[in-house]
C-alpha cells in the first residue's frame, strides 16, 4: 500500500513538472491588465489609449509591454463597436473622437452584425499602421538556450470608424503583423496577413499562428510591427504566448505517471471489493 501511495506520488510530481514546462513565459498577453499613471488596474470594460512615444501622458499602460505605435488601444470584451457609450478613453476618463471605435458591420452594407470577440476572451489589442508605423514589444525572459519552444497568437483587422467608408466601393484590404523574436540570433521571423476583407470595409475573422523556434538567449526581445499601408485598418491581437515544447523523455515521464495513477484506482476498487 505504502508503495502505492509513493508511485502516486512520484506521477503527480511528474505531472506538476510538465504543467511548470508549459507555463506561458509572455507577461500579460491577453491584455487583462491596463493600469493607470498612478498603476491601479482598470477593472470596468472599457476601449482605452495606450501610452505611445507620441502620446507619452494622455493614456494608459499596459503591464509587460512596450508600446511605440502612434494610434493604440485595447478594446473592451463586446464594446468595440459602441460608438455610442464606448468611445475610446483616456487617461483621465474623457472620450476622444469616435475614429477609433471599430465599425460594427462586417461589409457597412447595413446588414446587422457585431465586431467578434476575440477567440482569447476579454480586451484585445488594435494599433493602426497607417499613422507613425511602431511595433509592440516585449522583453521575455526564461528560457533555455537550445529548448524547444511555441510561440501563437490571434489576430485580425477592422475599420476604424475615421477610416470607414460608409459609400462607395473600395479596393479589399488586409491587416498585417510583422513578428520577430530576436535573441542571440533571430529565432522568428514571420508577417501574419489577415483575410481580405471589404470592398467596404468592415473586419476579417480571427486566425491562430503558431510557429516552433529554438532559445538562443535566456531573454529574447519579442515584436508585433503593424503592417504599413495607405488603408485605414486597426490590426487586432490577442492571446500572445509562449510554451515549452516537452522532449520526449517528458512525454514518456507524463504516460507512466498516468498509469501509475490508472494502476492507483484500480488497486483502490479492489481494496472495496
Amino acid at each position: 500500500m505504502k508503495r502505492i501511495f509513493g508511485l502516486v506520488a512520484l506521477a503527480a510530481g511528474v505531472l506538476s513538472s510538465a504543467s511548470a514546462g508549459a507555463q506561458n513565459l509572455v507577461v500579460n498577453g491577453s491584455f487583462e491588465q491596463v493600469t493607470n499613471p498612478a498603476g491601479v488596474q482598470q477593472t470596468t470594460v472599457d476601449n482605452r489609449y495606450i501610452n505611445s512615444p507620441y502620446n507619452p501622458t494622455w493614456g494608459f499602460d499596459l503591464p509587460g509591454w512596450t508600446n511605440r505605435g502612434y494610434v493604440a488601444v485595447v478594446y473592451g470584451d463586446g464594446v468595440a463597436d459602441d460608438l455610442a457609450n464606448h468611445q475610446v478613453m483616456t487617461n483621465n476618463g474623457a472620450r476622444a473622437s469616435g475614429n477609433n471605435v471599430l465599425a460594427s458591420d462586417k461589409n457597412l452594407s447595413g446588414a446587422p452584425s457585431v465586431i467578434p470577440t476575440s477567440p482569447d476572451g476579454g480586451n484585445f489589442f488594435g494599433s493602426n499602421g497607417h499613422y507613425n508605423t511602431g511595433s509592440l514589444t516585449q522583453n521575455v525572459h526564461g528560457f533555455v538556450v537550445g529548448q524547444q519552444y511555441e510561440l501563437s497568437f490571434w489576430s485580425a483587422a477592422a475599420v476604424n470608424l475615421g477610416g470607414a467608408f460608409p459609400t462607395g466601393a473600395q479596393p479589399a484590404m488586409q491587416g498585417k503583423w510583422d513578428v520577430t523574436l530576436t535573441g542571440a540570433t533571430t529565432d522568428v521571423n514571420l508577417s501574419v496577413v489577415s483575410q481580405t476583407f471589404g470592398p467596404y470595409g468592415g473586419y476579417s475573422d480571427w486566425v491562430k499562428t503558431t510557429v516552433r523556434f529554438t532559445a538562443s538567449s535566456v531573454s529574447e526581445l519579442l515584436s508585433f510591427a503593424p503592417g504599413t499601408r495607405s488603408g485605414p485598418p486597426m490590426d487586432l491581437l490577442d492571446g500572445v504566448s509562449i510554451v515549452a515544447v516537452p522532449e520526449p523523455a517528458e512525454w514518456a515521464l507524463m504516460g507512466v505517471g498516468l498509469l501509475l495513477i490508472g494502476a492507483r484506482l484500480r488497486a483502490r476498487r479492489g481494496e472495496r471489493a
